[in-house]
Parts: C-alpha cells; sequence; structure tokens
C-alpha cells in the first residue's frame, strides 16, 4: 500500500532540497517509528502528536510539515506502528530513488540560495530529484554540476577562459 501519491512525493522532495536533508528526515522517522512502540508490548499505538511531543518536534518542524500538510495524518488519531513503518520506508526509497544531481559551488549556500537553486532545477528537469551540494572554497564563482552521468561547467573560471582564448585568438 503507497501512502503517497506523486504531488506529495514532489512536495517532500521540495521541502527536502537536499540528499543531507533527506538523511536527516529519515533518521528522524526512524526516531519515531521506534517511539511508536510504547514501553511495554500492550502499547503498540499512540498518537502521532504524542511521538513527535516525546521527539521535542514542534509545530514549524519539517516533520510537522511533513505529517500534517503533505501527508495528511491526523495527528490525534492512534498511528498503527507497521502504518509508520510502512511510511517511512516508503519515503526512504522516495529519498534513495530521486535523481541525484551533484553540484559544486564556490561557498556554502544558505537556505534561501539553495531553496532558489532547487526551484532552478525544478523548472528545468521533470523528474523528482534532490541536490547533492558540494563546496570548492578555490572555485572563483558559478557553478559545476553532474546531471545524468554528464559534467556542466558553468564557474567563472571557465567563463573567463574562453574569453582570454577570444582575445588571444584576435
Amino acid at each position: 500500500m503507497s501512502y503517497l501519491n506523486d504531488e506529495q512525493k514532489y512536495k517532500i522532495l521540495g521541502m527536502l532540497l537536499t540528499r543531507e536533508s533527506g538523511v536527516e528526515l529519515i533518521e528522524y522517522l526512524e526516531k519515531m517509528e521506534k517511539h511508536s512502540y510504547g514501553d511495554t508490548p500492550d502499547s503498540k499505538q499512540s498518537t502521532l502528536r504524542s511521538i513527535l511531543s516525546n521527539l521535542s518536534i514542534k509545530n514549524g518542524h519539517p516533520i510537522y510539515y511533513l505529517f500534517n500538510d503533505i501527508v495528511g495524518f491526523d495527528l490525534d488519531k492512534d498511528l498503527e506502528p507497521d502504518s509508520l513503518r510502512a511510511l517511512v520506508l516508503e519515503i526512504g526509497d522516495l529519498v534513495k530513488d530521486a535523481e541525484l544531481i551533484r553540484i559544486t559551488l564556490g561557498f556554502s549556500p544558505d537556505d534561501v540560495f539553495t531553496h532558489k537553486l532547487y526551484e532552478w532545477f525544478k523548472s528545468e528537469i521533470q523528474t523528482p530529484f534532490v541536490l547533492d551540494i558540494d563546496v570548492n572554497k578555490e572555485m572563483l564563482g558559478g557553478i559545476q554540476f553532474v546531471y545524468r552521468g554528464k559534467f556542466h561547467d558553468l564557474s567563472l573560471e571557465k567563463k573567463l577562459d574562453g574569453v582570454l582564448a577570444k582575445l588571444n585568438n584576435s
């Protein structure tokens, strides 16, 4: 049984943006799964709200947004551990199977820049993806990225080399 439709999957990946965030999300979901079993064998379910509270996850946290707004789970309804486990596995597969776009920048991007970068790629690429961002402080500016095995160099150094080559040939 699939808990997520295509729209929800895109929203989850759009919330995550990066592979690193995807790994963090899976770690939180695994903690939630462990908390869903309770302390005794008879206590095999609890409400999602109580699990979130036990993990100090409050409104505004991405996990809260995931369950309340994207997946639409009722936070006050009893949650079967098997349902949560199935959702954890489905989201894990979603993150693992998403197209990975490896990006190199000359600086460590903030959340706003990462979101703008994600939105740009989203407008160009029609498959689910996450970004894998690497920082190379020696890079003057611009961006380098690998998509589907092909390297794209849009760095400032590459552009300057092209301009210098034209000047030397004239």
